[in-house]
């Protein structure tokens, strides 16, 4: 079916990551049918103090600087869309970009757009030639549903009403939910239902071409441009078979062998008008049908050509190609299934609810962490690239302190961020999401450069590096069948990249988080073995309930990991690790019991989610024992911590009252701000500090907060790129200082990713507006790295196609005389 695109801005003093997050309940209720895509304004704000990471914002109120970049970037994003999703100053630039779309439609990325959803938003946060711009298009007839807090503290509900009424065809709904876009049951309902009439897809009186009719011509520049650019992303899969006219087609081999391929023959008007568009299927969707699912699949790839009329299109049509092949074979599968369905299921004893499967699950787990040399196997997927929004997510029982290290890591400067913390069970029910930061090694270090990271240093030295943190509820026994918090809170965990799996190393809470007296509480080793066992369940259960379909067809198993947000290369490195491969699943899957799949789901959780155990509360008088013997005994990476003293710390240190740096030793008084304060309380904050001091920081050498995340990020280490203006003296771009930012920014990408990934991820970040001229990079290895010494490479020129390394400093120059710029 058609499958919808929304483009989601989100509001001032917000990013793409954070925005998502916030609507994390929304992608859910609509399903896999609604793709929504984020994207980060272009106008980057000044960190303010707290923030662990610089929010953004699409445009400067008084002067509209940071839009260009904000539309390039909305250019870039992997429309067509249908609708557009606002929130705030987000809500105000879809009006714009609707302003845009009428006054110049062959040049707007959204002339299409068939709908808009907006909360909280004003016409009084657009600048003043967007304001112009808009008041000049309204009313605007593009249904519209608008969401008005009674309460917005932000934007005075008179002022969201008054921007409704620039849609003649707007619903308005009105909330309690203050600034927000709401994301409770109601609202949830009214926005689907709102959707429901968009979901076939859009109709359109553009008629394609048939290549037949197309006679000789020679390409114009922009023609060839495009077809140069194909050829140089699909190489050996892209064949240009025609100049006069331009004809090129494309293969796709990792769909069937032989390959599926598409031709595209453009006409002289290009891409004013689409290309004729032709399919060779080759029995990619069986044999009976092919001739109608090829009818089929070319008619989609006409539709999508004729919303794109007047841009840019091939190398988006392959895309729509893939997807349109993907689902005629899923459907051919279908078929196949509903024609089997009444016959009987081979036996295999995977689909009996009956076992006992403890056991085999504590079989498996041992087997997946000796193959994993006990947690020192590091998978790196070099298939993903690109910039890598990394996220450490925090699971462990009710009163673990997963919130107070939540806390503590990300130290956050608005209370109302500050996740709740109590010492009784399920005090987190929706998922904490803020920024925290990791520490990595700086180039500027070892080139002897004193480099200025915006985030600062730790203690160590090193640079502070922004991540998304994720503090999901407390599990108990039996979540993945649904007690306590249940599923909803283990699906909460799909797109974290790494586990801190936060262990009450004191002993004295039981498996639910209740307190319980010193030898009554549950013990640390159970509680890593039990949380391990149940997020292998819920994995387990959910691939069971498919058995049947799998031993139908065994290769399907591959596919049934995706939703963890797996890749098929997590599942095939789970399989080598069993000692299998892919070409082994049909032989051997029919012939599997429980243990079989439990092995496979041991090994994939080591490879898909590589877990760090924190154990926390190590300054209570039973935890010595408690983290020795979880050391010695568990085989896992293990950091003792004291979350309570870090996220004290944090809290004296932002009162003025104590000097400390993340993942110090040490922390120092301030004598004239104790001074102000009344006897008393100098009295209870130097016993504090004191407590801290003895308890914590001279037994342990620092709180572990810091080591644990730094820990975290090694289990699936990114690469740390580092794009600059001078490869000698590490100039930042765009440096607005008398003296130039060294080494300002810095990537975390993929590996994998080439030069020309981080030049897009630039593109987006708004550090370039262009087209890639040149690479040029610097390579830098610490002793560890070199087998001894610091190595320093020369600067030198890089391919686009070229892999990046960690420590890479990149220079990247641009053509700032873009295709949009000219019109």
């Amino acid at each position: 079916g058609y499958a919808m695109k929304i483009l989601c801005l989100h509001g001032s003093s917000q990013n793409a990551t954070l925005f998502e997050e916030r609507l994390a309940n929304l992608q859910r209720k609509l399903g896999k049918t609604i793709e929504l895509h984020f994207v980060d304004g272009g106008h980057i704000l000044p960190l303010q103090e707290g923030q662990s990471v610089p929010m953004r914002s699409w445009w400067r109120r008084e002067t509209g600087e940071g839009w260009e970049t904000s539309l390039e970037s909305i250019r870039a994003a992997p429309g067509p869309f249908d609708g557009i999703l606002g929130f705030s100053q987000g809500g105000a630039a879809a009006a714009y970009l609707l302003a845009l779309a009428r006054q110049d439609p062959t040049s707007s990325p959204l002339a299409h757009v068939r709908f808009v959803l907006i909360a909280g938003a004003s016409a009084e946060s657009l600048f003043p030639a967007a304001l112009q711009t808009v008041q000049q298009y309204a009313p605007f007839d593009t249904p519209s549903l608008h969401f008005i807090g009674d309460t917005d503290p932000a934007v005075a509900p008179a002022l969201s009403e008054a921007f409704a009424s620039m849609f003649s065809a707007a619903t308005v709904v009105h909330h309690a939910q203050g600034h927000v876009f709401p994301q409770r049951a109601a609202e949830l309902e009214t926005i689907a239902e709102f959707l429901a009439a968009f979901e076939s897809a859009p109709e359109t009186s553009v008629v394609a071409p048939r290549s037949a009719d197309i006679a000789a011509f020679d390409a114009s520049e922009q023609q060839r441009d495009e077809l140069d650019a194909l050829k140089a992303i699909f190489d050996a899969d892209c064949d240009i078979i025609s100049q006069r006219p331009p004809r090129v087609a494309v293969s796709l081999p990792d769909l069937h062998t032989p390959p599926p391929r598409i031709v595209f023959t453009l006409t002289p008007t290009y891409p004013a008008t689409p290309p004729a568009i032709d399919c060779d299927l080759s029995g990619t969707v069986g044999k009976d049908r092919s001739r109608a699912r090829a009818a089929a699949v070319r008619a989609t790839l006409q539709r999508e050509a004729a919303t794109l009329v007047g841009s840019e299109m091939l190398f988006q049509l392959v895309g729509v190609y893939r997807e349109a092949i993907a689902e005629a074979q899923a459907a051919l599968v279908a078929e196949a299934e509903a024609a089997e369905q009444a016959a009987p299921a081979r036996m295999t004893g995977v689909g009996d609810d009956d076992t006992d499967h403890t056991a085999f699950v504590a079989q498996a787990a041992l087997e997946a962490a000796r193959s994993s040399e006990n947690g020192a196997k590091i998978f790196v997927d070099s298939t993903c690239r690109g910039s890598w929004s990394y996220v450490i997510g925090f699971v462990g029982k009710p009163s673990a302190g997963k919130s107070t290290l939540f806390n503590a890591a990300t130290d956050p400067e608005d209370p109302a961020q500050i996740a709740k913390m109590a010492a009784f069970p399920f005090t987190t029910i929706d998922p904490n999401v803020g920024v925290g930061c990791v520490s990595v090694p700086c180039p500027g270090s070892l080139l002897g450069l004193t480099s200025t990271p915006p985030l600062g240093r730790t203690a160590l030295g090193n640079r502070r590096v922004a991540v998304t943190l994720k503090d999901v509820a407390g599990l108990v026994p039996g979540a993945y069948q649904g007690r306590g918090k249940g599923n909803a809170f283990l699906n909460d965990l799909c797109d974290a990249h790494v586990l801190i799996h936060v262990v009450d190393a004191s002993g004295q809470t039981d498996a639910g988080g209740a307190a319980a007296g010193e030898g009554d509480g549950s013990d640390p080793l159970g509680d890593i073995a039990w949380i391990r066992a149940e997020v292998h369940m819920w994995i387990y259960n959910n691939v069971r309930a498919k058995w049947d379909a799998i031993v139908r067809r065994p290769m399907k198993l591959i596919d049934m990991f995706v939703g963890y947000h797996a890749r098929p290369t997590h599942v095939l490195e789970a399989l080598a690790r069993m000692g299998l491969t892919s070409a082994a699943l049909p032989a051997e899957v029919p012939k599997w019991g429980p243990l079989e799949l439990h092995r496979l789901v041991a090994h994939f959780l080591r490879v898909r989610f590589p877990m760090l155990l924190a154990l926390n509360k190590a300054d209570t008088h039973t935890a010595a024992a408690h983290i020795a013997r979880v050391t010695r005994e568990s085989g896992e990476v293990c950091v003792p911590t004291s979350a309570a003293a870090e996220w004290r710390l944090c809290q004296l240190r932002r009162e003025g009252l104590v000097r400390y740096q993340p993942g110090g030793a040490t922390m120092d008084l301030v004598p004239e701000a104790l001074a102000a304060l009344p006897a008393l309380q100098q009295d209870k904050i130097k016993q504090e500090l004191e407590a801290i001091r003895s308890r914590v920081l001279v037994p342990l050498g620092t709180t572990g907060i810091q080591a644990a995340l730094d820990r975290a990020l090694s289990l699936a280490p990114p690469l740390c790129v580092y794009p600059v203006e001078d490869l000698v003296t590490g100039a930042a771009m765009h440096a607005t200082r008398d003296e130039p930012d060294v080494l300002r920014d810095c990537f975390l990408m993929h590996p994998g990713s080439t030069v020309e990934d981080l030049f897009n991820a630039m593109k987006r970040a708004g550090l370039l507006a262009g087209d890639y001229v040149r690479g040029e990079a610097r390579e830098v290895s610490s002793s560890s790295e070199s087998g001894g010494g610091v190595v320093c490479g020369k600067s030198r020129t890089v391919r686009k196609d070229e892999p990046l390394s960690d420590k890479m400093m990149v220079k990247i120059s641009v053509n700032k005389k873009v295709a949009w710029q000219r019109k």
